[in-house]
């Protein structure tokens, strides 16, 4: 295999791998906005011992090293909030097919001819033209994918009924419907197969189904488009929208690390939260110069304003690297 070969399927690889992620993320993440941090550059040598006694006879104290190294990948990598570029590509993509969906129904509903103007003059596009025009534009909704619809229930029915009676498999585990089966019902190969064989689906089970499994529908309907331009159209105004900036990411993140740790919203569990991230220097001095000043309890004003950020951060949601071997 010479290098040009090499180098071309190295790229269409990154680019599969690519759109992979971007799917999961779509999947995974929905409409929230996702705040990233990235591989840690610099590892902090701060010792241990002593942000292990602040966890101390704490819920978080069996997770004392997992939340050490977050906090310090947190402190120490690039953090970014990426709601924005990503509102930008939904609006854009959203727009585009919007534009594609009613200019398809103007074409297909047009029974006057479809006049063209310049600024110094206008005239009707010759029926031909028109027809090369809905042709070309019908082609742009299909590549769009907005001719897709959910798999009908029949099919979806004997689909998944097949796959209790046949599982689909190879040495690499579960495929087709019968992975899907095994994701919805959150059971390994090994464990459909002793406790689900022979089974029939639910309803819920084949709907479910058929809305995870879009095909592109034969005909074109104006029902269809008329659909989907209602659909854009909800979708353009939203994401038309900028979301309020964020002064300080690393401190949601921070916050969302320990939802995973179970947190309960606790105020003893707000006050250990504050102590860890006030020990990382994570908390703004002139919020704490702010409480001296009021004379008031710096600890449990702390304690009040982590409660606050995690109320804000519940709508985000946080994309961690893998742990380091540290």
């Amino acid at each position: 295999m010479n290098d040009e070969v090499k180098n071309k399927l190295y790229q269409l690889a990154y680019e599969a791998a690519m759109n992979q992620k971007e799917a999961r993320e779509k999947n995974e993440y929905g409409t929230k906005e996702i705040i990233r941090v990235s591989e840690v550059k610099i590892i902090s040598e701060i010792e241990k011992e002593n942000f292990f006694r602040i966890l101390l006879k704490t819920k978080f104290e069996d997770n004392k090293e997992g939340i050490y190294q977050s906090l310090s990948r947190i402190k120490y990598a690039n953090v970014e909030l990426l709601s924005e570029p990503v509102r930008k590509r939904n609006f854009e993509y959203s727009k585009k097919c919007l534009e594609i969906s009613e200019l398809l129904l103007v074409l297909k509903t047009d029974t006057n001819g479809i006049v063209i103007s310049s600024a110094m003059q206008k005239c009707k596009l010759p029926e031909n033209l028109k027809k090369k025009m809905e042709k070309e534009v019908e082609a742009q909704y299909r590549n769009y994918e907005l001719d897709l619809e959910p798999m009908p229930y029949e099919e979806a029915e004997d689909i998944l009924t097949a796959a209790f009676s046949f599982p689909e498999y190879d040495e690499e585990g579960p495929t087709g419907a019968t992975a899907w089966l095994c994701y919805q019902y959150d059971v390994t190969l090994g464990e459909f197969i002793e406790y689900c064989y022979g089974d029939t689906p639910t309803d819920e089970d084949i709907e479910s189904f058929a809305e995870d499994n879009l095909i592109p529908c034969e005909q074109i309907t104006l029902e269809q488009i008329q659909k989907n331009i209602k659909l854009y159209r909800k979708k353009v105004s939203e994401y038309s929208k900028k979301g309020r900036p964020i002064k300080n990411p690393k401190l949601n993140a921070a916050v969302l690390m320990f939802a995973d740790y179970g947190l309960e919203c606790s105020n003893e569990e707000f006050r250990t939260i504050y102590e860890c991230l006030d020990y990382f220097e994570l908390i703004d001095d002139d919020l704490k110069r702010d409480w001296a000043k009021k004379e008031k309890d710096i600890k449990y004003s702390g304690m009040q304003y982590i409660k606050s950020v995690f109320g804000r951060s519940k709508r985000m949601k946080l994309d961690m690297p893998d742990p380091l071997p540290f």
